[in-house]
């Protein structure tokens, strides 16, 4: 508590109109929940009165910024000591609900956050002993060969008119194919792999392959062999749902942390906002994984989840689970383009 009274305390700086609001606003505040709970804070409220009235001016209960600029250098800091001194004051009278937010539900939250980090490891280094399929890797010889062969495939797109051409695209395919027959690739290939292999398989068949397709196959594969040969991550369904959620989990949980660690410097924390943050923490994990399910509806055209890595997978994931409120506005950009407002009566 004492430090966030040291921290208001050493102007070494002009104060600007920007931080005696701020300091404003976290006396209102912590004055209204106080007078909510308590009562009227009759000499505290005389004196923050007195402050407004005598020491600065309001325009649009905001401070006039103009006004303070006006100022000379020796009415700022004194003017801003006075605040300070008043915050302090409401810091004293707010203590137990710092209490509660410091020793109660920051640490649990941490406590949640390093159990959950343990729990996780614990289960991938047991599934990694039980799951033989879990241990192969893709070796450096085979990653070379696949792009090599699908860097020669790309450069024969649009020629297989030509015999000798088709004949080399046929033998690319060919050791393209018996990758994914063998493992590991065959017991870790996704749906989203076989799909597009299977529209490149019919466009060869037809003798009109595509350029967009064979990079949209392209993209996937490598993807897929990056994630391969993490050798750590659960890349299955439904294991790599599971990721997600895990990952989306520590988001919210760090973000929930930095906002909270934030709230107690300031000296503000209230134990109202603990119901909405236990809200958030509960929802993530389905959230995002929903977001991943209708991702082609979020507008977010940069990050296509079959085609990327599960590095870039579980990142995304924990930086949706991290700002949890904004990824909650993208379900309701889905909902409006699903159901959008109905017209106004007369108007359709």
């Amino acid at each position: 508590m004492m430090k966030v009274v040291k921290q208001f305390l050493r102007v070494k700086n002009i104060p600007t109109s920007t931080e005696v609001n701020e300091l404003l606003k976290k006396c209102k505040v912590i004055m209204k929940k106080k007078e909510d709970q308590c009562g009227p804070l009759n000499s505290i409220k005389d004196d923050f009165d007195g402050f407004k009235t005598k020491r600065i001016r309001l325009k649009n209960d905001a401070l006039d910024s103009e006004d303070w600029d006006k100022k000379t250098e020796n009415d700022k800091r004194e003017a801003y000591l006075e605040l300070v001194k008043i915050f302090q004051h409401l810091i004293v009278l707010n203590k137990n609900e710092l209490r509660i937010g410091i020793t109660t539900f920051f640490i649990l939250l941490v406590l949640i956050f390093v159990g959950s980090i343990g729990a996780y490891l614990y289960l991938h280094i047991d599934s990694s002993r039980n799951d033989a399929s879990s241990k192969k890797r893709i070796n450096i010889e085979s990653v070379f060969e696949i792009e090599k062969e699908l860097s020669i495939i790309q450069s024969l797109v649009g020629q297989l008119d030509k015999e000798e051409t088709k004949k080399k695209f046929e033998r690319s395919f060919f050791k393209i194919t018996e990758h994914l027959i063998n493992e590991p690739l065959r017991s870790k290939i996704t749906f989203d792999l076989k799909k597009n292999f299977g529209m490149l398989a019919g466009e060869k068949e037809m003798g009109n392959v595509k350029l967009e397709t064979f990079k949209g196959f392209r993209k996937i594969l490598e993807a897929e062999i990056e994630s391969i040969n993490t050798k750590f991550f659960w890349l299955g369904t439904p294991g790599k749902w599971y990721e997600i959620a895990f990952w989306s989990f520590w988001g919210v949980i760090v973000g929930i942390l930095f906002y909270i660690a934030g709230l107690i410097d300031s000296g503000i924390f209230l134990t109202e906002q603990i119901p909405m943050f236990l809200t958030e923490i509960v929802i993530t994990p389905i959230v995002v994984i929903a977001i991943f399910f209708l991702f082609a509806l979020t507008r977010l055209s940069n990050f296509i989840p079959s085609e990327s890595s599960i590095y870039t997978i579980l990142g995304i994931s924990f930086i949706l689970g991290f700002a949890i409120r904004r990824t909650v506005g993208l379900l309701d950009n889905i909902k409006k383009k699903i159901f959008p407002e109905p017209a106004p009566a007369g108007k359709r």
